[in-house]
């Protein structure tokens, strides 16, 4: 978690897609390049209220209707970010950003 904190500063962001690959993006996506990132149709905002992503104000972005659609439960991300949203699950890729300017 300390080095995703250190990317967040610098202004990268991370994808953690549900089969636990997570890549690095050097800038924040737009919503359009969100969409195609989280393969999904609507997008969910969550800010960041715990700990040092807290105290940063990141920002979660994630299919909204992921549990829906049947995605699957991103383990990686949940295990990383469950103490950011309600109930700790996530599904489908996740995208973990710092706050926007």
């Amino acid at each position: 978690m300390d080095d995703w904190v250190k990317e967040l500063k610098g202004g990268c962001s991370i994808l953690i897609q549900d089969d636990g690959k997570i890549t690095l993006l050097k800038e924040r996506p737009s919503l359009q390049e969100m969409y195609s990132l989280l393969q999904c149709d609507l997008v969910q905002f969550v800010p960041c209220t715990v700990g040092e992503l807290g105290q940063l104000e990141a920002q979660i972005w994630c299919d909204e209707e992921g549990l829906l659609r049947n995605k699957p439960l991103n383990t990686s991300a949940c295990a990383s970010l469950g103490n950011q949203v309600y109930g700790g699950h996530l599904h489908g890729h996740v995208l973990l950003c710092a706050q926007s300017e």
